[in-house]
């Protein structure tokens, strides 16, 4: 199961790096709930409708001190991100602290909850 986490993370790096929401619909569950910095709930029609219309860019996204823990068909996963991009027109860089919240139903794994804030 860790491989197949590892997999579904990458996954949605290369599809945030590529605003590739087709792939991001695959992976997000339909009922997410993401904080976003800032404390706003973002769901997964706002995500996907942020990179489709360019309201989110993501120029990089390195991933380090990643942990992952596995509860049966949850998995956890936390990491330390350093980001480049912007929001609603707004540029932002630094590091921040990801968690994301990952749930095997009907044999796929899909991002249920996460954050993410400024460190």
């Amino acid at each position: 199961m860790l491989e197949e986490i590892k997999s579904c993370e990458a996954a949605m790096q290369a599809a945030m790096l590529h605003s590739d929401t087709v792939q991001m619909e695959a992976l997000i569950d339909d009922n997410l709930q993401f904080v976003i910095p800032g404390g706003m709930v973002v769901d997964k029609a706002m995500d996907l409708e942020n990179y489709r219309t360019g309201g989110m860019q993501v120029s990089r996204l390195e991933l380090s001190d990643s942990k992952v823990d596995i509860h049966e068909n949850v998995a956890i996963v936390s990491a330390t991100a350093d980001m480049k991009g912007s929001f609603q027109g707004n540029p932002f860089e630094g590091i921040f602290k990801i968690l994301r919240v990952w749930n095997k139903k009907d044999g796929q794994w899909k991002v249920i909850a996460g954050s993410s804030a400024f460190c």
